[in-house]
């Protein structure tokens, strides 16, 4: 509502979301090695794409048959646990 809040805000997003992607490509070459680490990166960067465009249009549909976001929040978290365990089970 004001802009301290939006300043807050877009320095605590660029921090955390800026480290991320800053950090993902040492990440990759020390779990992978080098040989195919352009492929392993672009591949990672694809799926985060599709989960931007498909995610908020999935759950504006959701909102929009059932006039609450519970239903959605409830599938991002089934599968934000399920992403979780995977890695656990491999």
């Amino acid at each position: 509502p004001n802009l301290v809040s939006l300043t807050v805000y877009a320095m605590a997003f660029g921090l955390f979301y800026g480290g991320c992607i800053a950090i993902l490509p040492v990440m990759c070459m020390g779990d992978f090695g080098g040989r195919n680490i352009s492929t392993i990166i672009g591949g990672l960067y694809t799926s985060w794409g599709f989960g931007a465009l498909i995610g908020p249009t999935a759950s504006g549909f959701i909102f929009d048959l059932s006039r609450t976001y519970f239903y959605a929040l409830l599938i991002a978290f089934l599968l934000l646990v399920a992403s979780a365990v995977a890695p656990l089970l491999m």
